[in-house]
């Protein structure tokens, strides 16, 4: 019974597009944070995904193209991602043959309001991203100082020297604080927007505003003003998603957050555009390898 227990909670933060794609586990094996410095060769694109917790993601080495939403990124060493739990996003390998090396670290939301004080907001650098839509950093002295908290977490989480667990709360602040610094403070030059396509913008903008609604291929398209074929072929280049899966995506984010904020699954369903249960179950289960009742005893538990 434990053991499933365990499961489940691994499971509710599992949220990959493509379950085989995934060339290492993107599960949370800790509580409140994860850190890990990693490097590959011959390493798998990752198919579109997304999780429950933040992630802050600074590149090192490799040839990558990083995608958040529709935005593509060719990254740079020392260039910082800022991932929230509803952005879709993807990695390609442009060049499998050259290391791919990075450090990740992964913020349960609930520590960062522990962490966080009635006058500092420490999800703040990860909500001004998504609001400005820039999800990068590239910032050489921003850089740098989080690289050297990076690599000061990293080595107390090793050692467990008296006083770590306070002293890993200290030093994930100031990553945070320097981080929101950043994004409040920076004119708008100095965020590093992503290569969009403009009309697949707009497509995903109109997608987001009316992701209850009735979202046809043929209704976004004529919203639009473009043939649906085109428009479909056009996402799919972009997006290397379909139109239908990035709305059934979204859609479940929409539900799981709903359900986590305590409606019931019936109206998380509603709510969430589905109108229909099993359907609504199926893809669920599918997504995130759960059922919504499995999930909502997860949460209330």
């Amino acid at each position: 019974m434990q053991n499933f227990a365990i499961k489940l909670a691994n499971l509710a933060i599992l949220q990959y597009t493509n379950f085989m794609d995934q060339p290492k586990s993107q599960l949370m094996s800790k509580k409140n944070f994860e850190l890990t410095f990693n490097k590959d060769i011959n390493m798998p694109n990752v198919g579109m995904h997304s999780h429950d917790f933040y992630e802050l993601y600074y590149f090192q080495t490799g040839d990558a193209l990083y995608t958040v939403e529709n935005g593509h990124y060719i990254l740079e060493p020392g260039d910082i991602l800022l991932i929230s739990p509803t952005n879709l996003h993807r990695l390609d390998i442009q060049n499998p043959n050259i290391p791919y090396q990075r450090i990740v670290l992964w913020l349960d939301p609930r520590f960062i309001d522990k962490l966080s004080s009635s006058k500092t907001n420490l999800h703040t650098c990860f909500k001004e991203s998504e609001a400005q839509k820039a999800y990068l950093i590239r910032d050489k002295y921003t850089s740098t100082i989080i690289l050297d908290h990076l690599k000061n977490l990293y080595s107390l989480n090793q050692t467990k020297e008296f006083g770590y667990d306070l002293e890993s709360e200290n030093i994930i602040r100031s990553i945070l604080i320097c981080l929101a610094k950043y994004t409040t403070l920076a004119s708008p030059t100095k965020f590093k927007y992503a290569e969009q396509n403009q009309f697949i913008t707009q497509a995903i903008d109109y997608i987001n505003t009316h992701l209850t609604e009735d979202l046809s291929l043929e209704s976004i398209a004529n919203a639009l003003y473009i043939n649906k074929y085109y428009f479909s072929h056009m996402f799919k280049a972009e997006t290397n998603t379909s139109p239908h899966t990035y709305i059934l995506k979204k859609r479940l984010l929409l539900s799981k957050t709903l359900i986590s904020s305590g409606l019931s699954i019936s109206n998380a369903c509603i709510q969430s555009g589905f109108d229909n249960d099993s359907h609504f179950f199926r893809a669920f289960k599918q997504e995130f390898g759960l059922t919504p009742k499995q999930y909502y005893s997860l949460i209330k538990n």
